[in-house]
């Protein structure tokens, strides 16, 4: 498909690669470079808004632990009223394949979930984004892609849009399709990420279904401030995202997986959002005489602009691939290598960074630890007196030697003594015991302090 795409698109991509470059050297990109801008070298591109001042240190995003990706294509549906998507499914796997890719996504496969025919009903796709896949596997510190390609409605209320599954009904949309809001608020808030993007390549289900004399409310960007989710949309959502005319695919994934693939897809995603921008827009107006302008919207205290969908991770590398010396020319090259190959017991014992979660040497026991923790934690809270029915959420990692490090309130009871006992009960409660044999070097962990009020004798629980 990339051989594909960069002979159509080779002009965009070119440009693309000079706003990489000059994104690199920490000099602004100059779009005068990009389609359409030839003739306008002189007009200097419009100045970024600057974003939010942060708060407090728990609004820093760590950086990326781990990445998992769900590509959701529906393109067609048992409501014979709604028109099907004819390019969705080939977009879905396109795009898993880009993403899979060890030389531009960087996604291990089994990070990567990919819905289609029929596994996008409502229940399949809620299922995936909770509890059978990604709620119980991604963790905070996460970058999370959720891409879907389907048709939708406005809510009745019209403050919502409605992703329709392969089992909704155009009658019924509100309740069985997915609301948009809904899904990445919930999302949100299972993972306490900053660093989930969710790209829409969405289109109506019909050309009246949404008013067009009225502008869709709330916006692409409203929706991103109030779930906290940061979004790349093909359009409006009042507009279609249009079929290719040189692929099988609709213009906007061609150009977000070009761009995917340019620079082994290390492309920041405030970038490969300008260049799927300028390169849909024009191309659309040129080959089809429409208009169609894809919107990227950051969410707030999130560190996903400059971060690249292509970052590489831990998981990236298969563990089965080692580097080393070659055995028999080790004595020469490296003889306190040698020396350890000889006496190996030694260099077990020295080598404490090794990953034990290669070779356990007994099986995990997370469940026991974890009720321990729960017990030593528990017993260094002690929440302000007169405190009511409240809670808060934070998040941390425990090293191997049981130290806890990195805490962050991702959900405050909105008293700050309170916080406060939080965190020093994570302080005191440090170290725990060491993890289990066999964990990795570092776990992250998501803990509720809860503190509940009993009506018969006012104690707490």
């Amino acid at each position: 498909m990339f051989a594909l795409l960069s002979a159509k698109y080779g002009r965009f991509a070119v440009s693309l690669t000079l706003a990489i470059t000059c994104a690199a050297s920490f000099v602004q990109p100059s779009y005068a470079l990009l389609p359409g801008r030839a003739k306008d070298k002189t007009t200097p591109p419009a100045k970024p808004q600057p974003k939010p001042t942060v708060k407090s240190a728990f609004d820093i995003p760590g950086p990326i632990r781990d990445k998992w990706a769900i590509v959701i294509g529906i393109g067609s549906f048992h409501d014979q009223t709604i028109e099907p998507l004819r390019y969705a499914v080939k977009n879905a796997t396109d795009l898993a394949g880009i993403l899979k890719d060890p030389t531009c996504g960087h996604f291990a496969p089994d990070h990567v979930s990919v819905l289609t025919e029929l596994k996008t009903t409502k229940y399949g796709i809620e299922n995936v984004l909770s509890s059978t896949w990604l709620g119980t596997k991604a963790l905070p510190n996460d970058m999370v892609v959720l891409y879907v390609c389907t048709r939708t409605v406005p809510s009745k209320e019209g403050d919502d849009i409605i992703l329709l599954c392969a089992d909704s009904e155009a009658s019924d949309a509100s309740e069985t399709g997915i609301p948009l809001k809904a899904m990445l608020t919930d999302l949100r808030r299972r993972l306490q990420s900053r660093n989930i993007l969710c790209v829409l390549d969405t289109s109506p289900a019909s050309e009246g279904a949404y008013n067009a004399e009225i502008p869709m409310q709330p916006s692409i960007d409203e929706i991103c401030k109030e779930t906290g989710v940061s979004i790349l949309s093909a359009n409006l959502p009042e507009l279609p995202s249009y079929e290719s005319t040189l692929t099988p695919n609709s213009f906007f994934c061609s150009f977000f997986s070009l761009g995917l693939q340019v620079a082994n897809g290390l492309t920041p995603v405030i970038t490969l959002g300008e260049y799927v921008k300028q390169g849909v827009s024009e191309l659309v107006d040129v080959q089809i005489g429409k208009k169609e302008t894809p919107i990227l919207a950051l969410a707030e205290y999130t560190s996903l602009g400059g971060t690249p969908i292509g970052t590489i991770v831990k998981s990236t590398t298969p563990k089965s691939i080692k580097f080393g010396h070659p055995i028999d020319q080790l004595a020469m090259k490296r003889p306190d290598l040698a020396s350890r190959q000889r006496h190996p017991e030694d260099a077990q014992d020295s080598d404490d960074d090794e990953d034990d979660e290669a070779k356990p040497k007994a099986p995990l026991d997370f469940g026991s630890y974890m009720s321990k923790m729960k017990q030593q934690i528990q017993a260094k809270w002690q929440p302000p007196k007169g405190m009511e029915n409240r809670k808060i959420a934070v998040i941390f990692t425990i090293k191997r030697d049981g130290t806890i490090i990195e805490p962050q309130i991702v959900e405050s009871s909105g008293e700050p003594k309170a916080d406060a006992a939080a965190m020093e009960a994570l302080a005191t409660a440090s170290p725990l015991d060491p993890l289990p044999l066999g964990a990795p070097k570092s776990v992250q962990i998501r803990y509720q302090f809860t503190w509940r009020i009993s009506k018969s004798d006012d104690s707490s629980k």
